[in-house]
């Protein structure tokens, strides 16, 4: 229903290891360092492609699985990379041949109340993106934040919650924050749009759609400083903090008497998202897939 082009398309689930025993493609591509492996394998193709949607080695200690995923990124694909900044990274670090997108976002999904003008109001309404068992997403830092937050507003904020199942019991958070767990995409965008800001934490390279669909529903993003990020800027379309959670608190309380400043941080990262699309972007991707490397065509478009 998402891609009613691909209709007619031929789909093959294959749960085996006998890669060889698909049948002939065009073009391969692997998503997960652990594919890499397996693409590594398969020699009925004529071009392999790595989609690197995140720095994987990051998912894990230092270690075995760290150095497995890290190796893949030597495998000589091309690569086709999440977000400039990962690229970057990925050239420096690994010498990656490769094209990066920048992300969009579905504006006919997330897109923000008819006027801002409420945003700012005395009782705030913060989400954030709850995940314990994501070590990316800095969930004790979240908890942290929160406890000095209700401790700081009290009744004065409120604080959703959502991306993972969880019991606000388990970590004293009871009765400070109401999580909603893994809820459709379309409730998602319901609730941000309630929102006054979104908190939302990344320590990987590469830093999350989350803040940009947060952005394209009239949140002001609370959002740490990342290096991989080329589209979030402090104070202009967003807020970035250091991972201290008595200045993210002030960060945020400094921010929510100020009912001018919020609305043009808002209106800021409205702007953003406008200049940000999914069909330039994949237009790039399908060019490069088309080229191969050094202009060798791997198709006819």
């Amino acid at each position: 229903r998402a891609f009613p082009s691909l209709s007619s398309a031929e789909f093959i689930i294959y749960r085996g290891l006998d890669v060889n025993s698909l049948p002939y493609s065009d073009v391969t591509i692997c998503t997960l360092w652990t594919s890499a492996y397996l693409l590594a394998r398969f020699s009925n193709t004529r071009g392999k492609f790595y989609f690197v949607q995140d720095y994987e080695p990051l998912f894990y200690p230092a270690g075995t699985f760290y150095a497995l995923a890290e190796a893949t990124y030597e495998m000589n694909f091309h690569c086709i990379v999440n977000t400039p900044g990962l690229y970057e990274f990925l050239v420096q670090k690994h010498g990656i041949y490769g094209e990066y997108f920048t992300p969009a976002v579905d504006t006919d999904l997330f897109y923000p109340v008819e006027s801002l003008e409420n945003k700012g109001n005395d009782r705030l309404k913060l989400f954030v993106y709850g995940r314990p068992h994501h070590d990316r997403n800095a969930f004790e830092l979240a908890v942290a934040t929160i406890h000095k937050l209700k401790q700081r507003l009290g009744d004065r904020i409120e604080i959703i919650s959502a991306g993972s199942e969880w019991e606000p019991a388990d970590y004293g958070l009871e009765g400070m924050v109401n999580n909603m767990g893994l809820i459709p995409m379309d409730r998602t965008a319901d609730i941000y749009r309630q929102c006054d800001l979104g908190l939302v934490f990344m320590f990987t390279k590469h830093p999350s759609y989350l803040p940009l669909e947060l952005m394209a529903s009239g949140c002001v993003v609370v959002t740490n400083e990342n290096s991989a990020n080329r589209w979030l800027f402090d104070g202009k379309n967003a807020l970035l903090v250091k991972p201290f959670p008595s200045y993210i608190v002030d960060k945020i309380t400094g921010i929510i008497n100020k009912k001018e400043e919020m609305q043009r941080i808002a209106q800021n990262a409205l702007s953003t998202i406008k200049r940000l699309s999914w069909k330039g972007q994949m237009e790039k991707i399908w060019n490069f897939i088309l080229k191969g490397r050094d202009n060798d065509i791997l198709c006819d478009s």
